[in-house]
């Protein structure tokens, strides 16, 4: 990378497309739901990876503050790339809803279920859920 002498005082601007690859790829890419429990399912199948579903609902302080905080780490969002990502909204309390939280062993929201490849559980975090113990579940899954 060729050196660059600027003036005391002087400012310089470094466009993205300048900087060094390797700082570009140290921030993950956000991280991209899906919303279709069944085409989740087939692609973690079809891809041989791990699914990741989030619980949430609109009404749960604690599901906001897992969106805003959490997921946008870009620990956690380095840990859940290759995963195959699912977001349910149980926000309103009808059967189908009641149906999806049960099929995934869910009580409460919010909740982060994590499936091997095998679709078997590997782990799960139900209520107000901290960096650190996503991390340690996601974990499992590599």
């Amino acid at each position: 990378m060729p050196t660059v002498e600027v003036a005391p005082g002087a400012s310089v601007v470094v466009r993205e497309s300048e900087r060094p690859s390797r700082e570009r790829e140290a921030t993950p890419p956000e991280l991209i739901w899906q919303s279709d429990v069944d085409a989740a399912h087939a692609r973690a199948r079809r891809e041989g990876s791990a699914l990741l579903v989030f619980v949430r609902a609109s009404w749960s302080a604690d599901s906001l503050r897992l969106e805003r905080e959490t997921w946008s780490d870009v620990r956690v969002r380095r840990a859940a790339h290759g995963l195959v990502l699912l977001r349910i909204d149980v926000s309103d309390p009808n059967a189908a809803n009641e149906t999806r939280m049960t099929r995934f062993g869910v009580n409460r929201v919010p909740a982060v279920v994590l499936f091997d490849r095998r679709d078997r559980r590997l782990g799960a975090l139900e209520g107000p859920t901290e960096v650190d113990a996503l991390l340690s579940l996601l974990a499992k899954a590599h």
